[in-house]
């Protein structure tokens, strides 16, 4: 009788290339024991575009999620940081506490990761801020963190400003709104009034938290996630403020 080997990871390295994990509810401890550091990760909010790859699905999110940040690059600009590339081999330089989700994940085989997503959630802002406090010492630093990331979410929600794109003619392949007649006339001029507005607002609030707050520009995308311009950007719409 034939024998069929196991089925292994090639450590081919396609996918971190194509981004890093989201964090779950049970990655908290890499940062309360000081594992994985804010200044890491990214927080794509409520409303912003996400793809399942499990699903193979576009979509708009209703919750936020917290991303490792991407090593940047026009090619692959979400490529996970911890990806290390030896010899045509893939290794991660977190690897022994590396997150839940690549743990794992094993493109042949995507039942475990499913199995993963449906008995665990996302990680929040708030708990990985509670978890933070649990390891620095006690101060008004991360109540004010958490002030920060409420006020801005209140202020400056991304899914109106993306509707409103999206109302222009304005989202990716295979989003809700792709091919709706876009807004024109005074409708047209109202939501691009609007947008840049939004765009304003976000990035007043963005200079507040470093000159008047003294937030480090780098723990900016954990709180308040990417700027709205260039969520707009990545559906191709980039509002130019004439005032």
């Amino acid at each position: 009788m034939k024998l069929f080997a196991q089925a292994t990871c090639n450590r081919c390295g396609q996918c971190c290339l194509r981004g890093g994990p989201v964090l779950m509810r049970r990655d908290a401890v890499l940062l309360e024991e000081g594992s994985l550091l804010p200044q890491a990760l990214v927080c794509l909010r409520p409303g912003e575009w996400v793809r399942d790859d499990v699903r193979r699905a576009l979509y708009q999110q209703t919750e936020e999620r917290l991303k490792l940040t991407g090593a940047g690059g026009g090619t692959h600009p979400w490529r996970c940081q911890y990806l290390r590339m030896r010899e045509g081999s893939a290794e991660c330089a977190a690897y022994l506490r590396r997150p839940a989700q690549c743990a794992a994940l094993f493109c042949q085989d995507t039942a475990s990761l499913e199995k993963l997503l449906a008995e665990d959630k996302p990680l929040s802002r708030s708990a990985a801020l509670d978890a933070l406090s649990r390891r620095l010492p006690p101060s008004a630093e991360i109540a004010l963190w958490q002030e920060v990331v409420m006020a801005h979410e209140e202020q400056n929600p991304v899914r109106p400003a993306l509707e409103l794109a999206a109302a222009l003619g304005f989202a990716p392949p295979g989003g809700d709104g792709e091919g709706r007649p876009p807004l024109d006339g005074i409708a047209h001029a109202d939501a691009v009034k609007r947008l840049v507005l939004a765009v304003r607002t976000d990035a007043a609030f963005r200079e507040l938290c470093t000159e008047r707050a003294g937030i480090p520009t780098a723990l900016l995308p954990f709180l308040l996630g990417r700027p709205l311009s260039a969520l707009l950007a990545e559906v191709g719409l980039h509002p130019v403020d004439r005032s």
